[in-house]
């Protein structure tokens, strides 16, 4: 069954339920215009309206072999068997496609891109390290890149990242290149951000 939040197409293609989790299979339109890094509120909800699973300390995903679609899995409660059972979900973690990423001069210290909204400042590179700082919300505790390409196109992995809050709410990010060479600009691909969609999604499972 597909899900409509903020004009975004999100199948559940299948749920899987054992006795230690839950494993949601979601199915994103490849016509939608932003890319969602992760269900904020991702839950299962029986015939009384009480949770019956739900997120704990986060949702753990991983990708599969078919092209957008990814596995989340949820804390089972297999020997609680209630009568009806539903999916429900409001709040994901989104932006628009052709944003989703971060354009550096390493060279020069610069930021040549970002989201629109200007969450990135006081970029510093010494050597193959990068100090960037993040402004973002209470809730949010995601390091917020996957990979790297460079301006030749090649792709390669961050070596080490670090992340921490700051007294004054910004998120201070750290992340260590290897020692591949590379051409400038490099896009740092995003992995996470601090901005959301919402709506309200549920779908009947049992």
């Amino acid at each position: 069954e597909t899900a409509l939040i903020e004009g975004q197409k999100i199948t559940i293609k299948q749920i899987e339920i054992s006795p230690l989790k839950v494993a949601i299979h979601v199915s994103e339109d490849p016509a939608n215009t932003k890319k969602i890094f992760n269900f904020e509120d991702l839950r299962l909800v029986d015939e009384k309206g009480e949770t019956w699973t739900s997120i704990n300390n986060g949702v753990t995903k991983s990708g599969t072999e078919e092209e957008n679609v990814n596995i989340y899995y949820l804390q089972s409660n297999y020997f609680e068997k209630p009568k009806e059972l539903y999916l429900k979900f409001n709040k994901l973690m989104a932006i628009d496609k052709n944003e989703d990423f971060l354009l550096i001069d390493t060279d020069n210290e610069k930021i040549i891109k970002q989201p629109a909204d200007n969450r990135f400042s006081k970029l510093t590179v010494n050597g193959k390290l990068i100090d960037i700082e993040l402004r973002g919300e209470e809730d949010f505790h995601h390091h917020p890149f996957s990979t790297i390409t460079d301006a030749a196109g090649k792709e390669f992995y961050t070596s080490s990242g670090g992340f921490s809050h700051g007294s004054d709410g910004q998120i201070e990010l750290s992340v260590g290149l290897s020692d591949e060479e590379f051409e400038n600009p490099i896009k740092l691909h995003l992995d996470g951000y601090p901005n959301y969609i919402s709506g309200k999604a549920k779908i009947k499972i049992k």
